[in-house]
């Protein structure tokens, strides 16, 4: 006990000294627990902290069995006896018989709360054009219902070349991980996704396609789960809430995410860009399963994250380029975070209660104290992650896998680990919705170009675009972090500059996009001057240099949507 209380005094100490500098830090502390992940963390840790507390003052000392009484097993021999004579009823009869029959309470339960909180989820990253629920309930049961064809599909393979884990490397991986489980599952979790697709009018907007392909996702991992519960052991309920039953919806998005690139962005073949993305969708799976067939579990997490960041990047395109788009939603996503924070919090102490049932007190910490270790992380980096969107129109984030060249500054034994992380550097993503704020604006006197020209000026922050930039060796990229202020005050510089300007309009970009309009004091901005208001509307981005650079600026924020701030 002592450990374990050692173990969360220094957590708590370590998260109550950076909140504690943050708050004091803040200009509005009255948001401080509003805005952003704080409250969400928050509740994180006040969960995770009280349960071994309620465990172990309250709780019984007494064990209790929550197996079955008996586990029955698939006669593999006789289902493949049935599939050859074409006894397609009663082969079915025999899975859904056992899987009844092995079912537990508990089980039944925790795959439940585990399917419910993941639709929650993304039924409310649906921010635009919500789907009719009818419509999301039954692709959730035709998932169920179609995950049984797995069986069928690998016992008929079965019959005629038999595919077993044979321990050599490339076999493993490419026929019976990739084959023989990703391409099957991910063509069986993609059935009732096509049927909504051509006997509805369902999936009218980007985001949909991710929808219903993660909630027939969702419905086969109930069943598998119902399946991995008859006996619950150890972290398998956490386990399968947050790597597998997610892992299953990042690749059915990853399949379909190609007819996504198809119809919106690109207008090519259908056919080519969904069977890449299905391969590919089908590989991670595969190697998903291998990398756990061979206890690799570091490498399934580092991967697992990758996947994670490249399905953020996937929704936030698909919101970006909805035909319902607008920048209202910017703040809904704290009641998301919030919700998931508390929903997958409880589902790991669901896990630790269950294990103070069967193993007792002691067993239950020690198995706790290894799930803080990794789904504590987990759960942290959802709620700091998965809800993460940042607003603006049109704009197609790509997905990078690169890594940077080892940087001589580090010490010479962290170069190397430095160097692979950084591949997650590229795809993180840093909300910044501040369209619609109300900002004061000057320039700092440090700013000799403009500074005595530009007085105090107060304006909103209209609209966001993208603009094109071109690196000293040619190379163009998408700068997407650009914001038109509408000023009160018309800005009139042709006295100390010679460019001729709209006077009513400006554009800034935060110099450091984690700077805070709500908690932060006079936050640096880039500054630019706009010639011609077409330029800004064009669809297409334009050239930095088109728009002349005037220096630095200090924002203010005097209004943000659906909160009270304190003026500067």
């Amino acid at each position: 006990m002592l450990r374990i209380y050692t173990y969360l005094f220094w957590i708590v100490f370590s998260c109550a000294s950076i909140l504690g500098y943050n708050y004091w830090k803040s200009r509005n502390k009255h948001l401080f627990f509003k805005t952003g992940s704080t409250r969400s963390l928050l509740w994180v840790f006040f969960i995770l902290v009280l349960s071994p507390v309620a465990v172990n003052y309250w709780f019984p000392d007494m064990t209790v069995d929550l197996k079955a009484d008996t586990i029955i097993h698939l006669d593999e021999v006789q289902q493949r006896n049935l599939l050859r004579d074409g006894e397609i009823g009663e082969y079915y009869k025999n899975i859904a018989s056992v899987i009844w029959h092995n079912m537990n309470w508990v089980g039944f339960v925790s795959a439940l709360l585990i399917m419910v909180t993941w639709f929650i989820y993304i039924h409310r990253m649906d921010v635009f054009h919500k789907e009719k629920l009818r419509y999301q309930i039954g692709t959730l049961l035709l998932g169920m219902i179609c995950s049984l064809l797995v069986a069928v599909i690998t016992d008929g393979i079965d019959l005629y070349y038999p595919i077993t884990y044979t321990g050599h490397f490339w076999y493993d991986l490419f026929v019976f991980s990739f084959l023989d489980i990703g391409v099957i599952e991910e063509f069986v979790k993609l059935i009732p996704f096509f049927i909504i697709l051509k006997f509805t009018k369902e999936i009218d907007e980007p985001y949909d396609y991710i929808l219903y392909a993660c909630l027939s996702a969702l419905g086969f991992a109930f069943i598998e789960n119902l399946i991995y519960f008859k006996n619950i052991t150890g972290t398998i309920i956490q386990g399968r809430a947050m790597l597998s039953v997610v892992g299953h919806m990042l690749e059915s998005s990853f399949a379909v995410y190609g007819l996504v690139i198809s119809r919106y962005q690109h207008s090519s073949s259908k056919i080519v860009y969904f069977g890449v993305s299905f391969l590919i969708a089908s590989f991670l799976h595969g190697l998903y399963d291998y990398l756990l067939f061979e206890h690799m579990l570091l490498l399934v997490i580092g991967i697992f994250i990758f996947e994670i960041q490249a399905w953020t990047i996937m929704v936030n395109n698909t919101i970006n380029n909805s035909q319902f788009f607008h920048f209202k939603t910017a703040h809904r996503d704290e009641k998301l975070r919030f919700f998931l924070a508390v929903m997958l919090s409880g589902i790991l102490v669901l896990n630790y209660f269950v294990d103070a049932f069967q193993y007792g007190k002691q067993g239950a910490n020690t198995n706790y104290l290894q799930s803080c270790l990794y789904s504590g992380l987990l759960i942290i980096f959802y709620v700091t992650h998965l809800s993460n969107y940042d607003l603006v129109k049109g704009y197609w984030r790509p997905i990078e896998f690169r890594i940077s060249p080892p940087d001589y500054d580090h010490v010479p034994v962290n170069r190397g680990l430095a160097s692979l992380l950084s591949v997650f550097k590229y795809n993180f993503i840093q909300p910044v919705n501040i369209v619609n704020y109300i900002v004061t604006i000057q320039p700092p006197h440090y700013n000799q170009l403009v500074y005595g020209y530009m007085s105090l000026n107060k304006g909103k922050i209209v609209d966001r675009i993208c603009l094109l930039s071109v690196s000293d060796n040619g190379k163009e990229s998408i700068d997407p972090d650009w914001f038109v202020v509408k000023l009160r005050d018309d800005l009139n510089l042709e006295d100390c500059l010679d460019d001729q300007h709209v006077h009513s309009f400006l554009l800034i970009k935060l110099e450091t996009k984690s700077d805070s309009l709500i908690h932060d004091e006079d936050i640096r901005v880039f500054m630019r001057l706009i010639p011609d208001m077409q330029m800004v509307r064009s669809k297409q981005p334009i050239r930095k240099d088109a728009f002349p650079p005037i220096g630095y600026g200090l924002v203010n924020s005097v209004f943000v949507p659906g909160y009270t701030v304190k003026a500067s």
